[in-house]
């Protein structure tokens, strides 16, 4: 004979004041120490309740680190402590799409290059540069790139190459010491073609993302507008480019999401 189970009532829901969205604020009386005013309602979801008082992490991180983000918020060291993981989180989103740019660049570049080089008739690739076109920090960057996959027991490819190569590597071949030699229409969006457009764009994205790699503060800076330049050098190289890293970048929301 079945048993008889009582029948289940609805699924039990919390009440207006049990439910928490991720964006919520802490409670004014939270352990953490940092007030609800002080939490950001939006962007990127971070265990503030369960984050010690900035005065414990001050130690850690140095004064002098600190510094600038104390005196961007008024000497406030819990808005401080805020902002500089705001800091950090805009950092890495932007290390993501600079990243992404700087396949597109060197690819591009590479492929407009050997262009350059085959119409010439010359043998090989055209980094071994066989005119002497390069200074010699490029021949070394080449170098030390061929080193490295020595060094790692890995065949020598084009492709290994051109991945070796560092971001400043492709920043000086937009030099105006190529200007009239290795500078490539790899830019088919910038019309007219001007090297100088190009390279002041690629050269501020350097000194961003250098900055970001020292863990500097980069809240200070017209951080939109480099956001904007990121997409828009992307654009000069094909607009398909820009829209692929315009539909993956964080950057918007975490700028949205500052303390």
């Amino acid at each position: 004979m079945a048993s008889h189970r009582p029948a289940r009532g609805p699924p039990r829901r919390n009440s207006p004041s049990q439910r928490r969205n991720p964006g919520d604020t802490a409670e004014a009386g939270d352990r953490s120490g940092v007030s609800a005013a002080r939490i950001p309602q939006n962007g990127p979801v971070m265990n503030y309740q369960s984050r010690p008082p900035a005065a414990r992490i001050r130690p850690y991180l140095s004064a002098e680190r600190l510094a600038p983000y104390q005196l961007a918020t008024g000497g406030d060291p819990e808005k401080a402590l805020l902002l500089y993981e705001w800091n950090a989180q805009v950092g890495a989103a932007f290390l993501e799409i600079l990243g992404h740019l700087e396949i597109v660049l060197r690819n591009a570049l590479d492929r407009q290059l050997q262009i350059w080089h085959d119409a010439q008739g010359l043998p090989g690739r055209w980094y071994d540069d066989p005119l002497g076109v390069f200074d010699p920090h490029r021949r070394d960057d080449v170098s030390t790139a061929r080193q490295r996959l020595q060094r790692d027991g890995k065949s020598e490819t084009p492709g290994r190459i051109i991945a070796e190569l560092s971001f400043g590597f492709w920043r000086f071949l937009l030099g105006s010491h190529y200007q009239n030699s290795l500078w490539a229409h790899a830019f088919p969006g910038l019309q007219p073609q001007r090297r100088a457009d190009v390279y002041d764009l690629v050269d501020a994205h350097s000194r961003l993302r250098n900055r970001i790699a020292h863990h500097e503060p980069v809240h200070q800076l017209d951080l939109a507008r480099h956001h904007e330049d990121v997409l828009r050098l992307a654009g000069y190289v094909d607009a398909d480019v820009r829209a692929w890293i315009a539909s993956v970048s964080r950057v918007g929301d975490v700028l949205a999401s500052r303390p």
